[in-house]
């Protein structure tokens, strides 16, 4: 951070020694960033990760005479850089008064209740984020809507997830967990909680929130959060990465082809 007295708290951003090369086909930047030895990211405060990239090719060609000929007109490299942003992720755990008690050192029953916590925290974290580095699309979506039903506030009503185009349903919800539905547009229509699941088909759903109550099939579920309208980022999986359309982080794919899958 660079603090002068004309600019308090600007930001400073740093070039690394080396670019992400996209040209050749041995230094993909998904390579790179995966543990390349020629990339360098800077932290930039909490926006994310500024990464430095060369994609252009040097443009100077040119026929001549030998005797004295006009030269080539010369090119330079065109270096752009991208911003990769963090995301936030959060998972809870509880533990009653009567289940600290019992994990008390020489205690007789088990498996002491702190430690079965942390260890299904940990297993919900690894399941969540395998999902979205597989499938995560940039957005936060856990589950795909196939059916229409009418939310009622304070009332169950089922809504079907089929998993016909995620293949996996509500595998990701799990009873009283807290969820938000959006259209697929990430517009927001209404928020609550699972109250009952018997396969990964469907799930009964208790609104407590209610904008639009009308949902859809082509809707979507994602987990809850400290804002009605989502960051429309989530983790960033595959189906991110292997595009050729749209924004890839801050950069557009229309205008940085070498981004492109």
């Amino acid at each position: 951070m660079q603090i002068t007295a004309n600019n308090n708290g600007s930001l400073k951003e740093i070039m690394a020694t080396s670019l992400a090369d996209l040209k050749s086909k041995h230094r993909y930047l998904t390579a790179q960033i995966k543990g390349g030895e020629n990339l360098r990211v800077e932290q930039a405060n909490n926006r994310g990760f500024v990464i430095a990239m060369d994609y252009s090719r040097n443009p100077s060609m040119g026929y001549m005479n030998a005797d004295g000929g006009n030269l080539a007109t010369p090119g330079n490299p065109a270096l752009d850089r991208m911003t990769a942003n963090l995301q936030y992720i959060q998972f809870g755990q509880e533990i009653s008064n009567l289940q600290l008690a019992n994990s008390m050192s020489g205690a007789r029953v088990g498996p002491a209740a702190k430690a079965l916590a942390a260890r299904k925290m940990l297993e919900r974290r690894a399941e969540a984020e395998e999902y979205f580095f597989c499938r995560g699309d940039g957005t936060q979506q856990i589950a795909d809507i196939t059916g229409a039903v009418t939310a009622v506030l304070d009332t169950e009503v089922a809504v079907v997830t089929a998993g016909t185009r995620d293949g996996m349903g509500s595998y990701l919800l799990s009873v009283n967990q807290r969820i938000r539905v959006y259209t697929s547009a990430l517009v927001f229509k209404s928020k609550g909680y699972v109250v009952t699941k018997t396969a990964n088909t469907g799930f009964g759903y208790i609104a407590t929130t209610i904008t639009t109550a009308g949902i859809v099939d082509t809707d979507i579920v994602l987990p809850e959060s400290d804002t009605t309208t989502p960051t429309t980022t989530g983790i960033k999986g595959l189906p991110y990465l292997v595009k050729a359309t749209g924004n890839y982080f801050d950069k557009a794919l229309s205008s940085v082809s070498a981004l492109k899958a």
